[in-house]
């Protein structure tokens, strides 16, 4: 056993605490997007259990300018995807060809 894994041995809990203070679905808000798609290597494989979270403004009649609630729900997706174990990063986009 490397000098690494044995500091990990002796200090990892025993448990992991689930630090998401808001259910999940308080983040399905009218305008904004969550979308969890399995994460790929450089070379196209898809990496078991890691994802990618899409969080897109879907307000494209307005050019994807956003309400206070959807602001709200862009907070909470965020918030969601940042206590998710799984997720390797986030991309934050809009929707629509402008």
């Amino acid at each position: 056993m490397s000098h690494t894994d044995q500091i990990i041995a002796e200090t990892k809990p025993d448990t992991l605490n689930d630090h998401n203070l808001v259910a999940e679905d308080a983040t399905v808000v009218d305008g904004i997007l969550y979308d969890k798609r399995p994460a790929k290597r450089a070379d196209g494989s898809v990496a078991e259990g890691l994802f990618n979270v899409w969080i897109t403004l879907d307000n494209p009649k307005q050019y994807n300018s956003y309400t206070t609630d959807m602001v709200k729900g862009a907070i909470l997706a965020f918030r969601r995807a940042s206590v998710d174990r799984s997720v390797n990063a986030v991309v934050f986009t809009g929707t629509g060809d402008k």
